[in-house]
């Protein structure tokens, strides 16, 4: 059966009569258009669905529009609700730094604004990004990036956050020139053990490219992938962690960054669909509004 055969019949059961029908649709369609295709619901059904003049169900019809009255009927209201569900849900992704340190005080505010907000968090990688958005697993993914994305996306800056090291607050150098003097080698590498999350990682892959500017030479010892563990394992003296200044983020006891101002810094964006849906735009403009006062907090911490 014909999905909008059955429509038409549903209008023609419910107004009672084809004329009657096309004036209530709500869309337009010829008086001619539709007998026909009723006719041809019917002659795919082998039956007669009702009598025309007087109009009347027979009782095949009775039983047709039994069936699918509840559907149709609902669907006005269906289409409402997910309208409504759009409107109120948020399909966020998010690398695992934001998740800890920033979303969650935002999306508290934004709730308390929007009692009937929901909002689904999901960590994710820099090379999932467009993949997610496309697919519309996301609606917005906010990280630190490297390189371009494919057109359909948009890609707002959010902020630039400097490189850093990660060391104990005993540690005798307190600048990256310090740092430089006391532990550099005459072959360009350096004797400190290092710290470091995967080569694949936005920000060992941004340290690396400012190494190989500056001719220096510095091998990982210990690969992790979370920066709570880069943490743990400085505090315990296996070496000096690979780490980004992120403003309002308050120092962990024990240690202290040591800023690399000769480096890059790391660009944290937010992308999404150029069509951006209302609470999407909601959203950036929050988050905006967030960074920008992240900006004016002149306290750095550690990560």
């Amino acid at each position: 059966m014909n999905v909008h055969h059955l429509e038409l019949f549903y209008y023609v059961a419910k107004f009672g009569g084809i004329t009657a029908a096309v004036r209530s649709m709500p869309y337009g369609i010829q008086q001619p258009s539709v007998s026909a295709q009723i006719c041809r619901l019917e002659k795919d059904l082998g039956v007669t669905l009702f009598i025309r003049r007087p109009f009347k169900l027979t009782p095949e019809g009775e039983m047709l529009y039994e069936r699918i009255q509840p559907f149709f009927s609902q669907l006005p209201d269906l289409a409402g609700e997910i309208r409504q569900e759009g409107s109120l849900h948020l399909k966020l992704g998010a690398c695992p730094s934001v998740l800890r340190h920033h979303l969650p005080g935002l999306m508290l505010a934004m709730k308390a604004r929007k009692p009937g907000l929901r909002i689904s968090l999901k960590e994710i990688q820099m090379d999932e990004i467009a993949e997610h958005l496309v697919k519309q697993i996301a609606d917005i993914s906010v990280g630190a990036v490297l390189g371009a994305f494919p057109p359909p996306l948009r890609v707002d800056e959010l902020l630039r956050v400097p490189l850093a090291l990660l060391v104990p607050e005993d540690f005798p150098c307190t600048t990256w020139k310090q740092v430089m003097a006391r532990h550099k080698r005459k072959d360009g590498s350096l004797d400190l053990p290092l710290i470091a999350p995967p080569v694949q990682s936005v920000i060992t892959r941004r340290f690396r490219e400012g190494l190989t500017t500056a001719g220096l030479i510095w091998e990982t010892e210990v690969e992790v992938g979370n920066f709570d563990v880069i943490r743990d394992y400085v505090k315990h003296g296996f070496g000096v962690g690979m780490s980004v200044v992120i403003p309002g983020v308050q120092a962990s006891g024990g240690l202290r960054q040591i800023p690399i101002p000769a480096f890059a810094p790391v660009q944290v964006v937010a992308v999404y669909l150029r069509e951006p849906k209302p609470i999407v735009a909601w959203f950036l403009r929050e988050l905006k509004g967030y960074v920008k006062q992240l900006a004016e907090v002149k306290t750095a911490g550690v990560r």
